[in-house]
């Protein structure tokens, strides 16, 4: 299903996780219905069939604990009330995606999804500030990522001279007992051959 709505074909995206929950629900699975609702409310704003994406969450909010939700979960509901004009309740779901996120790029996210919301309430000097926040670490997050081949080849660099300073090291010390062990072989010939 997310492959079918990542090349844009949503109808497909649909159908399989139509399929998906309706076996989630015949196997009373909870998880995998909480996980095709969820994809289908997101997928339904995204599409901006909001009449449709506030029927599934409906039917969501019906089976799920109040706690269920990732931050994008969140931010994609919080643009639903926010396209229905009820930004107190926009505002409430990025709160909630602010508690239940786990990493940088759920912060991001939600920064953009504020921004998009205060935008609509014309809250402009807010809407910048969070676009601003957002871009900021967005920034931050791309930076690592671009700087993390770079330490890793450096890592590898560096791990690759030492094995190659110890290979020399050990060589070298071989080389220094050949040494001894050949003069004094030599020593021992010479004194031999002088004693006769």
């Amino acid at each position: 299903s997310r492959i079918y709505r990542n090349m844009g074909k949503n109808g497909d995206s649909e159908r399989l996780l139509r399929m998906a929950l309706a076996k989630g629900k015949e196997d009373k699975d909870s998880v995998l219905i909480r996980l095709c609702f969820g994809d289908l409310v997101m997928q339904f704003v995204e599409m901006q069939n909001l009449v449709e994406a506030r029927k599934l969450y409906n039917e969501l909010q019906s089976i799920l604990t109040p706690r269920w939700g990732t931050a994008s979960f969140m931010g994609a509901l919080s643009v639903l009330y926010a396209s229905e004009g009820d930004f107190l309740q926009a505002r409430k779901c990025i709160e909630k995606g602010w508690s239940r996120a786990v990493n940088r790029i759920d912060s991001v996210n939600l920064f953009l999804y504020s921004s998009e919301i205060e935008h609509e309430a014309g809250n402009e000097k807010k809407a910048y500030a969070d676009l601003l926040e957002g871009a900021i670490l967005q920034k931050l997050e791309s930076h690592e990522t671009l700087l993390q081949p770079i330490i890793t080849v450096q890592r590898d660099y560096l791990s690759e001279k030492l094995n190659f300073q110890n290979y020399k090291l050990r060589i070298e010390r071989y080389l220094r007992f050949l040494y001894v062990v050949l003069s004094t072989l030599l020593l021992a010939v010479t004194y031999l051959l002088l004693n006769r």
